[in-house]
């Protein structure tokens, strides 16, 4: 994308949001009382999975097909929300660092080009989920365990894993007991993994993809790793935020939240099941599952036209790109604690 592009496209994400602000009342916070940590467009925008930190690469004059390792179209950035330092990076921040006997092990370099497969860990450190030519495709699933040196591959091949977590992404439960996996393909292709703690081989694997249900999309996973919040249908509703138990479909909670197509990001809150935090067009609203009400927090933070914007992992913060740069914000600025 030019940067002529970028501009237009944020001018009709402003001009947008203006209107809805006249609608919807006033502003919870002000962009003008924050500081952008990085001005102009990004690409990749992804926290770590134990949320410490975010990355992102200046999308000017990026080329968002290439591979992890072909590093002169990319400039990659990390930041940590808690001491507030922005660090540059030569290779995607959230790639973990390997011993050599690991990188022996688990051959994450050996695709047939010689590039680098990009590599989600787990939060607790122990475990990896990523493509390999170790069996016969080069973008089978493998999950790793580090501690006993073991892989796994999942039987499930990945449309296109080695372009960035936009196109491929895993998603880990806060306990790292379980992780969902999907790809670009639309109906996505959802994958829940669970039960590989003390032994690989006793991974379970569920797809998410049945006559009867299907996900366009995953946001996140409870902290014990049991429920998955996905937009999804089902026979009888069409694209909506839903809660679901992936071991049994029969208890999934759809949710009475408007314009459900409109959302573009949404996690669990933070210290609160039964709340759902989210971005759409019409601004970061909270859904309390309860009362099934909907309260826009801020409506000058809207989720128009695929523009960047990202939950951490554990709800406290939200990275979102505005005309002015990339803004980090903490949840508390919203949430009572």
């Amino acid at each position: 994308m030019t940067k002529i592009q970028w501009l237009a496209r944020m001018i009709v994400v402003a001009v947008t949001c203006g209107v809805m602000v006249s609608f919807i009342g006033p502003l919870a916070a002000q962009d003008n009382e924050r500081q952008p940590i990085h001005e102009g467009a990004v690409g990749d925008l992804s926290w770590s999975s134990d949320s410490q930190f975010v990355s992102f690469f200046d999308a000017f004059g990026a080329n968002p097909s290439v591979h992890l390792d072909e590093l002169s179209v990319r400039s990659w950035q990390k930041y940590d929300p808690v001491t507030g330092i922005l660090t540059a990076s030569k290779t995607w921040p959230q790639q973990p660092m390997l011993t050599d006997d690991e990188q022996d092990f688990f051959r994450p370099t050996d695709l047939p080009d010689g590039s680098t497969t990009y590599i989600f860990e787990s939060p607790n450190k122990h475990h990896l989920v990523y493509c390999s030519p170790i069996q016969a495709s080069p973008s089978l699933l493998i999950l790793g365990n580090r501690a006993g040196m073991e892989l796994l591959g999942l039987d499930d091949v990945i449309n296109n894993p080695f372009i960035g977590p936009h196109s491929f992404r895993v998603i880990w439960s806060a306990d790292s007991s379980a992780f969902v996996t999907i790809d670009e393909r639309q109906p996505a292709v959802l994958r829940y993994v669970t039960n590989f703690d003390t032994w690989l081989r006793s991974t379970q694997v569920t797809r998410l993809h049945k006559r009867d249900f299907r996900a366009w999309d995953v946001f996140d996973l409870s902290d014990d790793g049991n429920l998955v919040l996905v937009l999804g249908d089902t026979v009888e509703i069409r694209q909506q935020l839903m809660v679901v138990n992936p071991l049994n479909l029969s208890e999934n909670i759809v949710l009475q939240t408007p314009d459900a197509s409109e959302i573009t990001a949404a996690i669990f809150a933070p210290d609160n099941a039964n709340q759902i935090l989210f971005v759409s067009e019409q601004g970061l609203g909270l859904y309390d599952m309860e009362s099934q009400r909907v309260s826009i927090l801020d409506s000058s933070i809207t989720a128009e036209l695929g523009v960047p914007i990202a939950f951490s992992p554990d709800g406290r913060w939200l990275a979102y790109q505005s005309l002015e740069g990339l803004f980090v914000i903490p949840m508390s600025d919203y949430l009572e604690e």
